[in-house]
């Protein structure tokens, strides 16, 4: 009866032995695998905070990959985070690799915005300084970047911003102007003017905006902003634009333009060029519309000096621009005449100009009330040297 039940205490003993050591060895494991995966994790978190994914990777798969019974510490689940922000992270290091700087740039971006607690940001801020040091300023920027700016700026992605950023937006002005992308163009080019008058591209996106069809269409929002006191842009805005709308074939356009430099900037460098322009414009136009012919006038007398005298009497009630286009271009504006509306000469009251001018052959062009709907006469007239010619205008 003993025995029996020596045995059966014995066997009981052999029993939570056995649990006992089945339960150390399980412990054990636990605890190796612990320990192994927090001397993996360990490493790889630091190649992974450094932007060495490649490295890092190796270490996360080793405590993905291994078998547990529960991930104490949450390595594995760190690690499955951290190796997909790497998967992203890689492929704009790979665009950037592969010389597709601004998919890059928009690709490090992007990623900032979409893992704003990543412990790959500082990596990737480094990333992006490498970038703008090795990357031309135009190949950075695409229609997201150049959207984005903004955003570029609060992720901190432009370093030496007093150095990169003007070049950013004249880039982008640029890129707008390659895709003919007319107002964000005028937007780039009138942000960079306006934030950076004194950079050294400033002429360059001067160029681009005189060239933009929307400073075209009301310059006078130019002229009376900051930019209008840039030296010469405006009488080069007008200018320009005016050669613009005359290659357009749109010659209101154009004489608009000239007759607003000569009227603002009458002492311009450029005037004479100006003038001339005008009256090459305004020949073309009286050609194309409907006028009157003006006959040749007849010398009054002979004066000393190698030129033609041309004395110009207004003797109508409309104001007078006359264009003479030949070797030389000149124009002319008088005011109406009130008293003449009854007359049919010039009386000596008359507002009167004084042209001197190279003896030849002009194309001669009048118009009368040219602000509103002009009424036109025009002509071809050989102007003799040393000859004085007397022109009464009275509309009739």
């Amino acid at each position: 009866m003993c025995a029996r039940r020596y045995r059966k205490s014995r066997r009981r003993v052999n029993i939570a032995n056995l649990f006992t050591y089945l339960l150390l060895a399980i412990l054990g494991l636990l605890a190796a695998r612990f320990i192994y995966d927090w001397f993996s994790f360990g490493r790889g978190h630091r190649a992974f905070l450094q932007g060495d994914c490649f490295t890092a990777s190796r270490y996360f798969e080793r405590v993905t990959s291994g078998w547990r019974l529960s991930d104490f510490g949450s390595y594995a689940a760190i690690a499955e985070i951290e190796m997909a922000e790497c998967q992203v992270f890689l492929q704009a290091i790979n665009l950037e690799r592969s010389g597709k700087y601004s998919q890059a740039l928009q690709g490090y971006l992007e990623f900032l915005e979409n893992y704003p607690e990543s412990g790959l940001s500082e990596a990737i801020r480094g990333r992006s300084t490498a970038l703008f040091a090795q990357a031309d300023p135009y190949d950075l920027v695409n229609e997201v970047v150049c959207t984005r700016t903004p955003a570029l700026l609060e992720q901190r992605l432009i370093p030496q911003r007093e150095l990169n950023l003007p070049e950013l937006y004249i880039s982008c002005a640029h890129f707008y102007d390659q895709n003919q992308q007319v107002q964000q163009a005028y937007a780039a080019y009138v942000t960079y003017l306006s934030e950076y008058p004194e950079h050294e591209s400033g002429r360059d996106a001067e160029a681009g905006l005189v060239g933009n069809p929307l400073a075209c269409e009301k310059p006078e929002l130019l002229r009376d902003s900051p930019l209008g006191g840039r030296p010469d842009f405006i009488p080069k805005l007008y200018y320009t634009c005016g050669l613009n709308y005359e290659s357009a074939g749109d010659l209101a356009g154009a004489i608009s333009m000239f007759v607003a430099f000569l009227g603002e900037y009458p002492e311009h460098r450029f005037a004479d060029q100006m003038m001339t322009a005008l009256a090459r414009t305004m020949v073309t136009q009286a050609a194309a519309l409907q006028s009157v012919t003006l006959p040749q006038p007849t010398p009054r007398r002979s004066h000393f000096g190698d030129y033609a005298g041309v004395t110009l009497l207004n003797g109508s009630p409309y104001l007078l621009r006359i264009a003479f286009y030949g070797l030389v271009g000149r124009v002319a504006e008088l005011e109406a005449c009130p008293s003449c509306k009854a007359s049919f000469s010039c009386p000596t009251s008359s507002p009167a100009a004084e042209l001197q001018l190279q003896p030849g052959d002009y194309q001669v062009v009048i118009q009368a009330n040219p602000q509103e709907e002009p009424l036109i006469w025009s002509g071809a007239w050989n102007l003799g040297n040393k000859s004085a010619y007397v022109i009464c205008f009275t509309g009739r």
